[in-house]
């Protein structure tokens, strides 16, 4: 085979002019006595500009080729090889070089042939996959503080016992992390699966350019799912931290409620004409509480914030929002209705849960009425009901101790 090879460069130069991947000859001496034109684009080199020239001028490492020349005066051949050569321009390249022995005449080693193939963009890409991996790890360390910190909050809720419901409440909110955590973890797996199948066609040499471009894309694919995915599941542990705020330890106060009330239309108001609503607040003010004036204030900015937001919309003529408060036997009587599009009975029967929503795409968090029932059955020790129904808006009555 070696004196085949031999005689195709003696007799027939032109068989391997063709040959796809880069080919070069060396004597005894190293210097080179054939090139073919795939190699001298590799090196950015004209025939002229090798053929006479010692090889070592163009290696990176002159010990590999010279550990290389010795394996193949003792084997005939030195297979599977990387080094570094330099291009004409200057820059560093890598390529894969198969070496065979040349023999003359007499069977004697003459110079050897060196079948090389350059691996430049492939090192490029086990630099970004590198890279990747990088992050990836890094996506995967924040998904993992997620879930820590959705345990902790977890914890934290039934520590405090701020809901009554609180298994449906830890039901929701898994239910709504699940799906990008979800979608993160099966990318990461995807990940993981296409790494695999780059990292076995390097090894059997059976990387193409077309496999190359389409495994960048699926890494910058993969990128934009995680980054979406785990900042969408960061979301949504913020929002399920809010429910679980810890107000234990405010102490209850004295305090006018028509003032808490002045209040609200004052840090409404805006919002309020923007919907070319009304708000409408009726209350004696000679009503004195001692009780929690921000979980109050809180329940009345969601309220009126659930009517604004779900009761009305481009269609409503004349919305309208009214509330009013009267003292009866020690308890103080909240109502708040609107004349928005009031409820269905599935969402009449779901107000109250976590993250349950009917505006889910125009800012609903889910949040706000499940805000309110905490509030009024834990904090304030009372009780709120719901009437609705299609076309004639909501009404909420709360009942609470005034003291």
């Amino acid at each position: 085979m070696n004196q085949e090879i031999n005689n195709s460069f003696i007799d027939g130069k032109h068989i391997l002019e063709y040959a796809p991947d880069g080919i070069f000859t060396i004597d005894l001496n190293m210097n080179i006595r054939y090139v073919n034109p795939a190699f001298c684009n590799i090196l950015g080199c004209t025939t002229k500009d090798l053929l006479g020239n010692s090889i070592s001028n163009y290696l990176g490492d002159i010990s590999i080729l010279i550990t290389c020349m010795q394996t193949v005066k003792d084997t005939g051949r030195c297979m599977d090889q990387e080094t570094i050569f330099q291009r004409k321009d200057g820059n560093m390249i890598h390529i894969s070089k198969n070496v065979l022995a040349m023999q003359d005449e007499k069977g004697n080693m003459s110079g050897i042939v060196v079948f090389v193939r350059d691996m430049t963009k492939l090192h490029a890409l086990n630099k970004q996959l590198t890279e990747s991996q990088e992050e990836l790890t890094k996506h995967i360390d924040s998904l993992e503080k997620t879930l820590e910190t959705l345990r902790k909050t977890q914890a934290q809720l039934v520590e405090n016992e701020k809901m009554a419901s609180l298994g449906n409440l830890v039901a929701g909110v898994a239910h709504e992390v699940n799906t990008p955590l979800g979608i993160s973890i099966t990318a990461t797996t995807y990940l993981h699966d296409t790494v695999k199948k780059l990292s076995n066609s390097y090894a059997d040499k059976t990387l193409t350019m077309n496999e190359l471009s389409s495994t960048i894309e699926t890494f910058n694919e993969i990128d934009v799912i995680l980054n979406k995915n785990l900042f969408r599941a960061a979301d949504l542990i913020g929002s399920f931290k809010k429910v679980a705020v810890n107000q234990t330890y405010e102490e209850k106060e004295k305090f006018k409620l028509c003032e808490i009330l002045q209040d609200l239309y004052n840090s409404t108001n805006h919002t309020v004409k923007l919907k070319h609503a009304q708000l409408n607040v009726v209350c004696n003010d000679l009503i004195i509480m001692n009780s929690y004036p921000s979980a109050i204030s809180q329940i009345m900015i969601n309220l009126v914030m659930n009517s604004l937001i779900h009761g009305f919309d481009e269609n409503s003529r004349n919305p309208l929002i009214e509330l009013s408060v009267h003292l009866e036997n020690g308890n103080i009587n909240l109502i708040c209705k609107d004349n928005g599009k009031g409820m269905d009975e599935i969402t009449l029967t779901k107000a109250y849960e976590p993250f349950y929503t009917t505006a889910r795409g125009s800012g609903g968090s889910g949040l706000g009425l499940n805000i309110v029932y905490s509030l009024v059955t834990q904090k304030l020790k009372g009780t709120i009901k719901l009437d609705s129904s299609l076309g004639n808006g909501c009404k909420f009555t709360i009942i609470f101790p005034s003291a």
